[in-house]
């Protein structure tokens, strides 16, 4: 069993030493940290300033609401995957998570992100943001 965790260990130090992995560790991190600079802002910047405050949200029904809901999700999931490769290189990884999970659907998401939004530094980078282009702050109560 040792050596099994042995093996492991090395195979995982190869992997992350290898120079391709390095390059392409350091281009997704370059990439979002561009992408950042202008996705990040027009997603707060649309978020109703009210988003925070109703109790539950209203469901839409039919095949284009269907498909645009699939592509938000996905593209969701992809914000919230950089964001989490970014806490570990430069660049917003919580914000970034906390826009990708905004963007995604699954049970209690809601609740999550008023949990989240609460934190203090998120919330004041976000109004920090809104304010910069003249949007009011969202309102939590």
């Amino acid at each position: 069993m040792l050596e099994n965790i042995k093996y492991i260990i090395q195979l995982l130090l190869n992997f992350i030493t290898d120079e391709r992995v390095i390059i392409i560790l350091t281009s997704v991190s370059m990439i979002s940290l561009v992408l950042s600079i202008f996705i990040i802002p027009y997603v707060i910047v649309n978020i109703p300033e009210n988003y925070f405050i109703s109790k539950r949200r209203v469901r839409k029904k039919g095949i284009i609401y269907l498909f645009t809901r699939i592509i938000k999700n996905l593209f969701g999931l992809v914000l919230s995957l950089i964001g989490f490769i970014m806490i570990f290189t430069p660049g917003q990884g919580l914000l970034f998570l906390f826009i990708g999970f905004m963007m995604l659907n699954f049970p209690g998401k809601y609740n999550l992100e008023k949990k989240l939004i609460k934190n203090k530094k998120i919330y004041n980078s976000i109004n920090r943001i809104r304010k910069k282009y003249n949007k009011p702050p969202l309102k939590l109560y």
